[in-house]
């Protein structure tokens, strides 16, 4: 069965100039490896109803991830470390646009900038510049982070996980820290300090789970920093018909 509708191409890679296309919905089968000088790790994408930019459908996971949690309709999870020592507060997480879209913004985006900013505090943006974009910390803004120390700088990567709920724990970047971010929530707010962020440096052996899920799609976002040389992931999700903008 064709969709007819709008389609996808999704890509990734560590630049723009070295994009792959992302098995999405191949949770168990297709992670997408991504490594740079500074960064390795895997990608893997879920969206339901899934139509690829041939037009296929694919309904559902390899893991049947929509089928068990009917309350989510996409998935973006990243995880991976640093090859470098990294401050938390370079790892950021957003999205730009390839060209203006300040005449297609709707009557009130204004407004709605505003709000948001009482919910994330340390968003940035500027939508309405030529290249448009819009950054939040990566600590600060995902859904769930979960974060283990690995034995060695050279320890291999855990195995990627598929089809698991994802769950919060980020207690080994606080070692010695009785600050208490057990929860989602309490973990945004504790790294919505730039200070918090900045005393944070993450390393070889800081494996970092990140996910981002939603009731419904509205814009993908994904994690780079803002260092050039520091590039954690760049993603594109590049529409059939209209406006491509990319992730990082």
């Amino acid at each position: 069965m064709k969709q007819r509708g709008p389609r996808f191409d999704i890509l990734a890679g560590s630049s723009l100039d070295e994009l792959s296309r992302v098995k999405v919905n191949a949770d168990r089968s297709g992670p997408l490896a991504i490594k740079t000088k500074s960064f390795e790790g895997n990608l893997t994408v879920r969206m339901k109803d899934f139509a690829d930019y041939n037009g296929d459908i694919y309904r559902d996971t390899e893991t049947n991830y929509f089928a068990n949690w009917t309350d989510v309709t996409w998935s973006i999870q990243i995880q991976g470390r640093f090859l470098q020592p990294t401050s938390a507060d370079d790892c950021v997480f957003g999205n730009t646009f390839d060209k203006p879209i300040r005449d297609r913004l709707p009557f009130g985006t204004g407004a709605a900038l505003k709000a948001i900013s009482y919910i994330d505090p340390s968003l940035e943006n500027d939508l309405y510049a030529d290249k448009p974009w819009a950054w939040s910390p990566l600590l600060a803004t995902m859904n769930y982070i979960r974060t283990e120390r690995l034995d060695a700088d050279d320890s291999p990567l855990p195995p990627c996980e598929a089809a698991t709920r994802p769950v919060e724990d980020c207690s080994s970047l606080l070692s010695g820290n009785p600050t208490n971010i057990s929860k989602p929530h309490l973990r945004r707010k504790f790294f919505s300090s730039a200070v918090n962020r900045q005393a944070i440096m993450l390393g070889p052996r800081d494996f970092v789970r990140s996910f981002l899920s939603s009731h419904s799609i509205t814009i993908v976002l994904l994690a780079s920093s803002r260092t050039s040389q520091m590039q954690m992931v760049l993603f594109m999700m590049r529409p059939i018909v209209g406006q491509p903008f990319g992730d990082h």
